[in-house]
């Protein structure tokens, strides 16, 4: 079976409309843009569809503005929070068979 259902009473979307609602201009947002988010590593393959998308927000009547936000804490964010998972993970087998476990496990766990 294809086509609408004559059993279902509900109107078709007026399309026009729906276009209308789609192209609409946003009103002037401000977008955020960055080729690589302060200096990460970025396959060069992702950064080309990205960038290549940017003119999209311009059409949409977007504010896009070069920004590089300054990821440095999130380094230490990630340590500490690697550090927390070692030590709920192996701090029980830390005091028991410390001598079984990897050097890395233990450094881990200790930071923690």
């Amino acid at each position: 079976m294809a086509g609408p259902d004559r059993a279902h009473r509900a109107r078709p979307p007026n399309r026009q409309r729906l276009y209308a609602a789609a192209y609409a201009q946003v009103p002037q947002e401000r977008v955020a843009w960055s080729r690589d988010l302060g200096g990460l590593p970025m396959d060069s393959r992702v950064s080309d569809v990205l960038e290549a998308q940017r003119s999209v927000f311009n059409r949409l009547g977007c504010i896009v503005e070069e920004a590089e936000p300054d990821l440095a804490p999130a380094t230490e964010a990630f340590h500490t929070l690697r550090a927390l998972a070692f030590v709920q993970r192996y701090g029980p087998l830390l005091k028991e068979k410390r001598a079984q476990l990897k050097g890395t496990i233990v450094w881990n766990a200790e930071q923690g």
